[in-house]
């Protein structure tokens, strides 16, 4: 480790890949064929608010051929990453009142973009096997629900990967009870098994399920692209939306996705980082369970990139997250993913943007920060 790593605060984010492993040569030379052939055809004007026909093309080819969807580009609108396409569907669906249904523990800004636009929030629980269904069930029975909002891939923040009957169920109360499956796909490219689960949206029988995605997190956060899949109609109110809140995307970016897309390079990065990320996930489960098994416990999930740890309930929170400052580390409490912040004993920590010797150093600190508390208490 060199000097700047071992002073440098250690951030186990919630889940963000490692941008030191983007094709920077690549990204900057589709950037470059876009902006030249926009600017040769005089297109650096406004373009069409749903996106770049090429890109919403290209996002449709992918999702059908490894995702089982059934989209066509007039069902696609091309969106600033994830949030930005939960927030147009709440600004479509959502009216002053309406009920939406999330997990107790979910997406904190998906819950206020909700929020924002005047929702009552009605929270469930969720296991293993992803939202209680049966407690869906009860609620549609005491309200008139709107939407149920969910991240079945790999549920923000436990990391569960929703079971096949809970999903077919989900469905069924969606035709019942009459209320849109809001289905957020995150990580969906980061699968460690053989056979990952396909999106709820690819077995809909019905127009119910809004699907959103991104490749921000294939490429750089930075690098905003996301997308909501849905029937055509629904698609051209998103596109209203869309138009008032940024006119049209981002042209140039758009192209050079596409371009990535087309030449498969998107699909190379993902296989090439998917290499390194299993090898990181091996690496800090290993270290969790060797160094830190007597103060939690966790299950590594077939998917994501990021682990929640089970605390034991003896463990002070907020003398934890002091400690962790003075031994320079960072990680996401559980708590941040609740509706009223209340005790969550759980972290959710993010291992990819981190490489081995990073996350070596980091979960050593975070012994220290640990067994400080085991100290604490002795000394009590």
């Amino acid at each position: 480790l060199s000097k700047r790593q071992i002073h440098d605060f250690i951030h186990f984010s919630d889940g963000l890949p490692d941008a030191r492993l983007i094709p920077f040569e690549v990204l900057s030379r589709s950037m470059r064929h876009a902006l030249n052939a926009s600017a040769r055809n005089n297109k650096l004007g406004y373009g069409d608010p749903k996106g770049a026909m090429i890109l919403r093309e290209a996002i449709a080819h992918m999702l059908n051929m490894e995702r089982g969807l059934h989209a066509k580009p007039q069902d696609i609108c091309v969106v600033r990453g994830s949030q930005m396409g939960v927030f147009v569907i709440a600004k479509v669906f959502i009216e002053t009142g309406d009920n939406v249904i999330v997990e107790q523990l979910t997406n904190p800004l998906a819950r206020e973009a909700f929020k924002n636009c005047g929702a009552n929030i009605l929270s469930v629980a969720h296991d293993e096997e992803g939202i209680d269904v049966e407690s869906i069930s009860q609620l549609c029975l005491q309200h008139r629900v709107s939407a149920v909002y969910v991240t079945p891939h790999h549920q923000i923040p436990t990391t569960v990967t929703m079971s096949h009957a809970r999903r077919t169920k989900l469905l069924e109360l969606a035709e019942q009870y009459d209320f849109l499956i809001i289905e957020d796909d995150n990580d969906n490219e980061f699968n460690f098994t053989e056979n990952p689960a396909l999106p709820i949206a690819s077995m809909q029988k019905s127009n119910r399920v809004i699907y959103i995605g991104s490749l921000s997190k294939v490429l750089t956060p930075g690098f905003r692209i996301g997308y909501i899949v849905a029937p055509e109609s629904i698609i051209k109110l998103c596109t209203n939306q869309v138009m008032l809140i940024d006119r049209q995307g981002n042209q140039i970016t758009e192209l050079a996705v596409a371009e990535l897309l087309h030449t498969g390079e998107i699909k190379k990065h993902i296989l090439r980082t998917l290499k390194i990320y299993e090898e990181r996930r091996a690496h800090i489960s290993n270290l969790l369970q060797e160094e830190l098994s007597e103060y939690l416990s966790f299950k590594l999930a077939v998917s994501g990139l990021a682990i929640w740890l089970q605390l034991g309930s003896e463990i002070n929170l907020k003398v934890l997250v002091e400690d962790a400052e003075t031994q320079k580390i960072r990680f996401q409490l559980g708590k941040f993913f609740s509706e009223d912040e209340s005790q969550v004993h759980g972290i959710r920590m993010g291992f990819a943007n981190l490489n081995n010797d990073e996350i070596t150093q980091g979960i050593l600190r975070l012994k220290n920060t640990f067994s400080r508390q085991h100290v604490n208490l002795l000394s009590a």
